[in-house]
């Protein structure tokens, strides 16, 4: 570990900063636009000089993998292995062996992964490794890449693994013990890491020793639609959203509440516009909801911005505290860039309301409550002023803190670079 503390240096600070560090990208998810990881990933490698980036990218699908900006011969397409047990003979049987599952899957699979990524690293004389901590084999593999390479590691967490290792992997007891031990020793081998809240990057510096970057993506600006200065007019009240529906508890509080007042706020009828994947909660009344499936980034900015409100829902129950207090929503600059206001659905203890303090874009509900949910509506669309400077607030806290710019600066200093090594839009070219 000391070794490649050593190395770190070359990648930190003075001149060597004017050069792009040779860096292999190990990823779960790869680096195309589509998703809120791939287009995170997306839109800070296409800006990274080619010739001194690989990626190793770990799928269900190795096939189907092409990184548009980057030749073949810097792509490497491997396998996943087995991530949820022995699910052949039931439940309870799956959650019984669970940890001796993952210990074989570890032995078998992911260190011939990692053999096979650090060979793919050392072709290309990579002196960085760049992990983002998403998925089980992120989080196994990582130190140990680091190590085989021996190169200095960066990372970087969207959601505390303490969230989506029980939530989305069913991770419990010691298997669950065993990834958090294996994120704790990629995080103390780190030298930065690239977190989603202020709160994170500060837990993460005093729990790991890792220098913590504050790194939330941002659009530019010709992305930005005009600042709204009203609702707008008409009988119908339009409130948007994108993306998954992970809280499905504030969901359903939020359809009672429309259905408390038969879908009328203010005196307007109530639609909600949702840009994602699907819908899978049950609808108990009547109903307006209108389904758009996904869209791309410029089309779910455009379609906000037809909206009154965007609607930003995180989870009141206590058991994802570390998640709303670490994570912070990826959604949030598409919303701003919306110029429309924010209604923000979730714990008063978290990263989102932490931000509204400083930027009150939002109008916030810290309940699910029908009665509260349906007066924090009725609070913003029915004073105009309040909506003109909540709308006015959105764009600063874009300007301040969701910029491209912004995004790409932190990048340059998570993998120790001056920011004019990376290229703007404008500047990109074929890959070499």
């Amino acid at each position: 570990m000391t070794s490649l503390h050593g190395v770190a240096a070359d990648v930190e600070g003075g001149p060597a900063r004017s050069a792009a560090p040779r860096i292999l990208l190990f990823t779960p998810v790869a680096p195309v636009p589509s998703g809120v990881g791939g287009i995170f990933l997306h839109d800070l490698c296409s800006v990274y000089p080619a010739s001194s980036l690989a990626v190793c990218v770990v799928t269900d699908t190795p096939e189907r993998v092409r990184v548009p900006f980057l030749p073949p011969t810097r792509t490497l397409a491997l396998a996943r292995p087995p991530e949820y047990g022995f699910n052949r003979f039931g439940r309870r049987v799956t959650r019984a062996t669970r940890a001796i599952a993952e210990s074989y899957a570890r032995r078998r699979y992911t260190s011939r992964l990692v053999d096979e990524a650090a060979r793919f690293g050392r072709a290309h004389g990579v002196d960085l490794l760049w992990v983002p901590l998403s998925t089980p084999t992120a989080l196994n593999a990582a130190a140990p890449l680091a190590l085989s390479l021996g190169v200095p590691l960066v990372t970087t967490v969207w959601d505390p693994p303490e969230y989506w290792l029980p939530h989305y992997w069913g991770m419990e007891g010691r298997a669950l013990r065993g990834y958090l031990g294996a994120f704790e020793e990629a995080m103390r081998l780190a030298v930065r890491c690239g977190a989603m809240s202020e709160a994170m990057a500060a837990e993460y510096e005093s729990r790991f020793g890792t220098t913590g970057i504050v790194m939330r993506h941002g659009l530019e600006e010709h992305r930005w639609h005009p600042v709204a200065s009203r609702a707008h007019d008409g009988d119908t009240l339009t409130i948007g959203f994108a993306g998954s529906l992970y809280t499905r508890d504030e969901w359903t509080a939020l359809l009672r509440a429309l259905d408390s007042t038969d879908w009328r706020v203010a005196g307007r009828s109530v639609r909600i516009r949702v840009c994602g994947p699907g819908w899978d909660l049950p609808l108990e009344g009547r109903s307006h909801i209108e389904l758009l499936g996904w869209r791309t980034v410029d089309e779910t900015v455009a379609l906000m911005s037809e909206c009154d409100l965007c609607y930003l829902p995180y989870w009141l129950d206590p058991r994802f505290a570390i998640a709303t207090r670490l994570a912070f929503p990826t959604k949030l600059s598409t919303y701003l860039a919306s110029g429309r206001p924010v209604l923000f659905h979730g714990p008063a203890r978290s990263s989102p309301a932490q931000f509204f303090a400083r930027y009150p874009a939002a109008v916030s509900c810290h309940s699910n409550a029908p009665a509260d949910l349906v007066a924090a509506i009725a609070e913003l669309i029915g004073d105009p002023d309040a909506y003109a400077r909540a709308a006015m607030e959105g764009r600063r806290a874009l300007s301040s803190e969701l910029t491209v710019d912004l995004f790409r600066r932190r990048f340059a200093d998570l993998v120790g670079v001056d920011v004019g090594v990376l290229a703007t839009r404008a500047e990109q070219g074929s890959p070499d």
